[in-house]
């Protein structure tokens, strides 16, 4: 059930928040938390894949996929995929097939990053921003490539919401020039 967004907002004055709050002021706790969350960097050019536990097998994410595109059409909704965490790369690999074969968009957020971070660790995209995260992570940006984009290797920060926001835009707005029901263009349409 959805929670009321006022009660979402509310203050949280348990003794479990006012320790976080405290921890999250000390920089000791910042960094060894950073360390922690950042163990695994996939965007390092010789990333060895993780071997994970899929949380849902290949052939019921597909069938769910379809559904999320039929469901779209039934109600008179474009769908678009967005993969961001996603260390087993068959399940991106899915998706865009998915999409490829039923007339959707996919953003894979994964090759997106990796496409843009030699940019950005260059400072030729969005120089200000990278500059403050690496000032932010210090020693630790130059030893985690994911710090250009993510604050933990996988949650996109400023810059990686950016880049998701930049390869979201066409992608909208191809959506929305397409027939919901077909995924093809409308008429008098052209992309």
């Amino acid at each position: 059930m959805p929670v009321p967004t006022a009660l979402e907002l509310a203050p949280d004055d348990t003794w479990q928040a006012g320790l976080r709050y405290t921890l999250m002021k000390l920089r000791t706790y910042r960094l060894l938390r950073r360390t922690i969350l950042s163990l695994s960097n996939p965007l390092r050019p010789d990333a060895q894949e993780t071997p994970t536990v899929p949380a849902v097998p290949r052939e019921d994410y597909q069938s769910n996929l379809e559904t999320f595109v039929d469901l779209g059409a039934r109600h008179g909704a474009q769908v678009i995929f967005l993969s961001l965490c996603t260390s087993a790369r068959e399940y991106a690999a899915t998706m865009r097939d998915v999409a490829a074969a039923r007339g959707t968009e996919a953003l894979d957020v994964r090759q997106t990053f990796s496409d843009h971070i030699d940019a950005l660790e260059a400072g030729t995209e969005y120089a200000e921003l990278v500059a403050h995260y690496r000032q932010l992570y210090g020693d630790l940006f130059d030893e985690r490539r994911a710090y250009a984009v993510t604050s933990d290797g996988c949650h996109p920060h400023a810059v990686g919401h950016s880049l998701i926001a930049d390869e979201l835009v066409p992608l909208v707005q191809r959506a929305l020039r397409a027939s919901p029901a077909t995924g093809e263009q409308a008429q008098g349409e052209s992309q």
